[in-house]
């Protein structure tokens, strides 16, 4: 079943229900059921299939940076993000610093993102410090007009239009940033900012766990 939407474009829909007949003569009146947007329950099912990909990387993960290299990949490749980076907290609880990354960018936008690695940020510093302030998701589909972002050498030389940024966080301790870049601009995604919070516990418990066993 295809429902078509007031702007006109198509949803597919599942379908259940009975008929309904007039007691008195059994005339056929209509139709009585429920219509499930297979849409929205795909976009749940791929995002719960996400979290089983990033938990099943981190469990298979050697140690920590490899395994938050792992987690990047899956998301980037399973969201369509080409590049994608975690920015952990210090020891002193100041700064973010760079841990990990993973990418499918040309070669010369790579060597933009690798040269603005060594940055740090503190709380409320750049679109991942905001993030760690925040505790919270942010994404942005303009990154050269945000004033949040501070690698806007990087962002224009590496042609970034969008970005995604979440906090890794569990018992209310952020552990660290996960940023995901993009060269098209991409409207925010609801679904995707609300799984961040499953994703961020994850690795979080995580780089939790590897620290304890250290």
């Amino acid at each position: 079943l295809v429902c078509t939407l007031a702007d006109g474009s198509l949803r597919p829909l599942i379908a259940s229900g009975e008929p309904r007949h007039d007691p008195l003569n059994g005339q056929l009146l209509g139709f009585r059921g429920l219509a499930r947007d297979l849409a929205t329950r795909s976009r749940t099912e791929e995002l719960f299939h996400l979290e089983h990909e990033v938990a099943r990387a981190l469990a298979d993960a050697d140690g920590i940076e490899s395994g938050l290299q792992a987690a990047i990949a899956r998301i980037c490749c399973a969201e369509d993000w080409p590049c994608g980076e975690f920015w952990g907290v210090d020891e002193n609880q100041q700064w973010l610093r760079f841990v990990a990354g993973w990418d499918r960018l040309d070669e010369q936008s790579r060597a933009h993102i690798l040269a603005a690695r060594p940055a740090t940020f503190a709380r409320g510093m750049g679109l991942a410090g905001h993030a760690w302030q925040e505790v919270r998701a942010i994404w942005t589909g303009d990154v050269h007009n945000d004033p949040r972002l501070l690698r806007k050498d990087m962002a224009q030389a590496s042609d970034l239009r969008s970005a995604f940024v979440f906090p890794a966080q569990a018992d209310g301790s952020v552990a660290g940033v996960f940023a995901f870049w993009s060269q098209h601009e991409r409207p925010p995604d609801a679904r995707l900012m609300a799984a961040t919070e499953a994703l961020g516990r994850q690795v979080a418990q995580f780089l939790r766990r590897r620290e304890a066993e250290a």
